[in-house]
């Protein structure tokens, strides 16, 4: 199952761990954990801009977030944060 979500969650390790530390407080059971996680990550529209970056480039966490935020207009500003490991980014989250 958790092998299944690596195309959104780019691992099982990962999966597995968003389960375990999420998912069981949530009374679903994992695969109802797993298909809401696939539901929510399709409502929410990748910018196009990253897509077509062919190479890595520098930008400040705000520009990610204004791209989310441009492309996604239902989401508010504080529903969206992105995080940086070792002075790169790491990941987009959103609150939905």
């Amino acid at each position: 199952m958790t092998t299944a979500m690596t195309d959104i969650m780019w691992s099982g390790g990962l999966a597995w761990y968003q389960w375990n530390k999420h998912g069981r407080c949530t009374g679903l059971s994992a695969p109802a954990y797993f298909a809401l996680s696939r539901e929510a990550f399709s409502h929410v529209a990748k910018p196009d801009v990253f897509a077509k970056l062919d190479s890595p480039i520098t930008m400040p966490a705000h520009v990610v977030e204004a791209a989310f935020l441009k492309g996604n207009p239902n989401l508010e500003p504080d529903m969206i944060t992105v995080t940086c490991r070792a002075g790169r980014i790491a990941e987009p989250q959103i609150c939905l």
